[in-house]
C-alpha cells in the first residue's frame, strides 16, 4: 500500500511538472505575439504540407504570429527569443578577475554589446568594443585583423588564447535587436512560401526540423511513400521502403524525430486528389516497389560523415 502512495505521488508531480512547463511555454508565446505582433499573411495553393506525420489540406494560408510561423493555424516554426528585459548599462560583475575565460564572460559580453549597439551610432560603435575589452582584466591586448577592416579585431587573453570577432558579437549567430529577430523570422516564412509555390512536399517534425520533398520527386514517389505509410505492412517494412526511397537516414540517432511520419501518418482524401491531378498533368509515372533499389542508399551527409569518422580513426 505504502509502495502504491509513493508511485501516485511521483505520477502527480509529473503531471504537475509537465502541466506546469506547457503553462509557461504558453505564456512565454503570448507575450512574443503580443511583443512582436502579426505579420501579413499569404495564401498558397501550390504544394503539400505534414506536421508531425499528418496531412494539413491546402490551401495553405501563411503568417508570422509573434516569433512563430503558422500554417493553416498550426505552428510549424517557432524562434525562441529571452524575454524582453529593460536595456540598462549592465555592471561588470566582480566575479570576472585576471584569471577568468572568454567562456565566463560571454554572458556579461552579450549584455553589454547589446547595450553598446542600442545605444551609440554604428560608426562609434566599434569603438566602444574596444574599450569594452581593454577595460576587461582578463585580457592582455585587442588589435584589429586588418588595417582594411577595422571592425575584425583579435583579442588577446592573459592566459594567451585568442578570440576573432567579425562583425558585432563574439560567439555563433546571435539576435541583437527586436528587428533581428523579425526579419529572422520573416526570411524563414519566404522559405516557406517558396516551397509550396514550386509544389514542393514539406515534412514538418519538431523542433523547427523539415525535409522538403522537390516537385518533380513528389509526382514520382509521393503516392510509393502514402501508399506505404496507410498499410498495415510492419513498422521495419515501413522504415526500410522510404530509407531505400531517400526518404528517411539510416543512423538510429539521426531516425528518431522522423518517427511521427512512421507511427502518427493521416491523410485526407484530399491528398489523393491534388496529387493525381498533379501527375496527370505531367504524364509523369509515379515509381511502385518494384522500381527501389534491393540495398538502402546511403545519404550524401552520411557517406561524408562516415568518410570523416574512417579519417579520424586512421589518425590514431
Amino acid at each position: 500500500m505504502k509502495n502504491k502512495n509513493i508511485y501516485l505521488i511521483v505520477i502527480f508531480i509529473a503531471f504537475l511538472t509537465t502541466f506546469s512547463s506547457l503553462a509557461r511555454r504558453k505564456m512565454m508565446y503570448n507575450e512574443k505575439k503580443a511583443e512582436f505582433g502579426t505579420g501579413s499573411q499569404s495564401v498558397i495553393s501550390n504544394g503539400f504540407v505534414f506536421f508531425m506525420g499528418r496531412y494539413i489540406e491546402a490551401p495553405y494560408a501563411i503568417k508570422r504570429d509573434g516569433l512563430a510561423i503558422l500554417i493553416n493555424g498550426v505552428k510549424v516554426y517557432e524562434l525562441y527569443a529571452p524575454t524582453t528585459e529593460p536595456l540598462v548599462d549592465p555592471i561588470m560583475p566582480v566575479t570576472i578577475t585576471e584569471n577568468s575565460t572568454f567562456e565566463e564572460i560571454r554572458k556579461y559580453l552579450q549584455k553589454k554589446i547589446r547595450y553598446i549597439i542600442e545605444n551609440y551610432p554604428g560608426v562609434v560603435v566599434t569603438q566602444k568594443r574596444v574599450e569594452l575589452y581593454l577595460s576587461l582584466p582578463c585580457v592582455e591586448s585587442v588589435t584589429t585583423l586588418s588595417p582594411k577592416y577595422l571592425n575584425r579585431l583579435v583579442v588577446t587573453f592573459k592566459d594567451g588564447k585568442q578570440v576573432r570577432i567579425y562583425n558585432g558579437l563574439p560567439w555563433p549567430k546571435d539576435y541583437e535587436t527586436r528587428e533581428d529577430y523579425l526579419k529572422s523570422v520573416e526570411v524563414e516564412k519566404k522559405y516557406y512560401e517558396k516551397y509550396l509555390k514550386e509544389n514542393t512536399a514539406l515534412f514538418i517534425y519538431a523542433k523547427n526540423i523539415y525535409s522538403p520533398m522537390a516537385s518533380r520527386s513528389v509526382k514520382k514517389k509521393l503516392r510509393l511513400m502514402v501508399e506505404t505509410l496507410r498499410s498495415s505492412k510492419p513498422l521495419g517494412q515501413k522504415k526500410l521502403i522510404l530509407q531505400k526511397m531517400s526518404r528517411l537516414p539510416t543512423s538510429e540517432a539521426s531516425l528518431q524525430q522522423y518517427y511521427p511520419l512512421l507511427t502518427n501518418f493521416y491523410a485526407s482524401s484530399q491528398l489523393d486528389e491534388r496529387l493525381s491531378a498533379l501527375i496527370e498533368q505531367d504524364h509523369i509515372a509515379p515509381i511502385t516497389e518494384q522500381d527501389l533499389p534491393e540495398e538502402i542508399p546511403v545519404l550524401k551527409h552520411e557517406r561524408i560523415l562516415e568518410e570523416k569518422v574512417k579519417e579520424a580513426q586512421q589518425s590514431y
